[in-house]
């Protein structure tokens, strides 16, 4: 993701357009920084998911006399 952000600070300060449009590139590379975020929030949420699907496991208490 901090390739993405720097690509698009790289294209808005080079100001690079389009050969035939004249349109900035900015506008056809700014949609890889929105799918790079889309992309970490779909993951951050599916790991809370299965983070909360994960069954508990219990420690049990260890006596002293099994440590030695």
């Amino acid at each position: 993701m901090v390739w993405s952000v720097e690509y698009i600070i790289w294209s808005i300060q080079s100001g690079g357009k389009s050969v035939g449009l004249k349109i900035p590139l900015v506008y056809s590379q700014l949609p890889l920084l929105i799918g790079f975020i889309l992309m970490l929030f779909y993951s951050v949420v599916d790991f809370i998911k299965l983070i909360k699907k994960a069954p508990q496991v219990e420690l049990e208490e260890v006596g002293e006399s099994e440590w030695n």
